[in-house]
């Protein structure tokens, strides 16, 4: 999975036709085969939504729906910067989901929208970052010190 800082570099630096697969990459989930086969018949900007039969589970003849990110409505900046990607096209897809799971969105959801046929696969997918497992952390209640602060015991302190 790429942080989101990598995202971002990875993002602004390329250009191109690379610009808008790796758009595709990020805000849909899709492997870098469906990304590349893409026809425009598949995109129905007025429903907001691109529909694919995904190459790697085409034989289960299932259609996978795909809303379209508003970032990829927008026409895209070109930068003159050459973009260095040290991990593969996949990473797109890792984040996408990771992504997806850190804003809360239900996994049959996020299943669905990568055709992934079970959780434990979509599981694979989903890297929770340095800072979901900070907050996941803080977000434990303290309850054995509470108790002993109302009681007026004193914690001690372990060095």
């Amino acid at each position: 999975m790429l942080t989101p800082g990598e995202l971002r570099k990875v993002c602004q630096a390329a250009t191109g036709s690379l610009r808008y697969m790796i758009g595709l990459g990020l805000y849909t989930g899709m492997r870098l085969g469906d990304v590349v086969t893409l026809r425009w018949d598949a995109v129905h900007a007025d429903q907001g939504s691109i529909e694919i039969t995904p190459m790697k589970t085409r034989r289960l003849n299932k259609k996978v729906r795909l809303p379209i990110h508003p970032v990829l409505e927008r026409p895209a900046n070109e930068h003159r910067k050459r973009a260095i990607v040290r991990v593969g096209f996949h990473s797109l897809r890792h984040s996408f989901v990771s992504l997806c799971a850190a804003h809360r969105v239900p996994q049959v959801a996020i299943m669905e929208l990568v055709g992934h046929g079970s959780p434990a696969m979509t599981a694979l997918y989903s890297h929770a970052g340095d800072e979901q497992k900070a907050k996941a952390i803080a977000a434990l209640p303290a309850f054995a010190f509470d108790a002993a602060k109302k009681r007026g015991g004193k914690r001690r302190s372990e060095g």
